[in-house]
């Protein structure tokens, strides 16, 4: 899926990823590696950043021991959280 380039757009300027997100989340109640609330990623200054929300387990950008607080995504980058693995995709957004 592709909701984090949705997220970049300027209708929606940030989306919360947890398990039990909220109305603008994305909720995935079955992952038990979640926190709550996990992580988000949101519109700031031209690009995508993604935040930790201190989560327990962490999150970690394209593999599993490069654990970030706050990381400008890139495309292509892998998020990993819990047991899921999320793409993000800049489809060729102008800078």
């Amino acid at each position: 899926s592709d909701w984090s380039s949705d997220v970049c757009s300027s209708d929606l300027q940030e989306l919360v990823v947890g398990r039990h997100a909220d109305q603008t989340g994305l909720a995935l109640p079955k992952d038990a590696g979640l926190s709550r609330r996990h992580f988000l990623v949101r519109h700031g200054a031209g690009s995508c950043i993604l935040e930790d929300l201190k989560s327990r387990n962490g999150t970690a950008i394209n593999r599993p021991e490069q654990r970030v607080q706050q990381h400008v995504l890139r495309d292509g980058d892998l998020i990993l959280a819990g047991s899921h693995v999320f793409v993000f995709l800049d489809h060729g957004r102008q800078q």
